[in-house]
């Protein structure tokens, strides 16, 4: 036979997403060779999603408009009907599940509140999002946030940085807070409820807790230890994000809140609106939270 290098393309058909292999075998006058590879199935990812609301005694009509470039043997059309809003955000969720996750601080803390937030709303309305694991997210955000953790008790921006950032470690800790509330397996992430969060061993969670609670009230004392942060605006901002961050762990403190609000104005308006959030849940601060409300 002529050498060469000939092509050819064998239709397959897979059933569900995940990893398999494929192996070919060729046999020929008492000679044999074969390979094997693994193949991962991933879910398409979604490319267009309309959500409609409202009310209707009979029926409801909605018009579908196909495209004629549109090839009829790939992708398909899923519809998802529910009493509350949940189907509105389960699209994005899946979305967010098929990202490559990205290992940085911000990311992975977003990620974090994220499904927790999607794991408190599903409780409360008691659906299940569909193909969409909000526990494993959550367990798999936490696994690379504890990596990033450094001996300081902060967290590192990027993999192998050696310095705690003090503008998102705040809301890195605000997004554990979160996880805490939302999945019971976590509990108070305290060593009595040692065991496994879907792959995330609780062991040594507490010691984690506690290191970044030494880290946030030192960087409360004193966030000008940074020397890019000597200003009032950049004190007041990380102070006010760390003293809501403390307060979501458990150790609620008014120290330096009249500083913050004295210098309120230095503060942008998502910031103005924290302050007054945060101020609220102090009984001596009411006058004050309303006024800035």
């Amino acid at each position: 036979a002529a050498s060469g290098t000939n092509a050819y393309r064998f239709p397959l058909v897979a059933k569900t997403t995940g990893e398999t292999k494929v192996k070919f075998v060729t046999q020929m006058n008492g000679q044999q060779d074969a390979f094997e590879v693994p193949l991962e199935v991933k879910p398409l990812k979604i490319t267009e999603q309309v959500v409609e609301t409202g009310t209707t005694k009979n029926r409801v009509s909605i018009p579908l408009n196909v495209a004629k470039n549109v090839l009829p043997d790939l992708g398909g059309l899923e519809v998802a009907l529910a009493s509350t809003l949940i189907p509105e955000i389960t699209a994005p969720a899946k979305q967010l599940q098929n990202e490559e996750e990205l290992e940085l601080l911000e990311p992975l803390s977003s990620r974090l509140a994220i499904a927790s937030s999607l794991q408190r709303l599903g409780k409360q309305f008691k659906q299940d999002f569909d193909r969409f694991n909000p526990t494993q997210i959550a367990s798999d955000a936490i696994d690379k946030l504890r990596q990033l953790q450094q001996a300081d008790g902060g967290f590192a921006s990027f993999p192998k940085d050696k310095q705690s950032d003090p503008f998102i470690t705040p809301y890195a800790a605000q997004s554990l807070a979160q996880a805490q509330v939302a999945f019971q397996n976590v509990g108070t992430l305290s060593d009595r409820n040692v065991g496994t969060f879907h792959g995330t061993s609780l062991q040594g969670m507490s010691e984690t807790i506690a290191r970044l609670k030494t880290y946030l009230k030192k960087l409360l004392a004193n966030p000008g230890q940074y020397d890019y942060c000597k200003s009032i605006e950049c004190k007041n901002r990380i102070r006010l994000e760390t003293s809501i961050a403390l307060a979501d762990l458990g150790e609620q403190s008014n120290d330096f809140l009249a500083s913050i609000y004295e210098n309120r104005n230095s503060l942008d308006r998502v910031g103005q609106i924290k302050l007054a959030r945060h101020l609220f849940s102090f009984p001596e601060w009411q006058q004050e939270a309303k006024t800035l409300f």
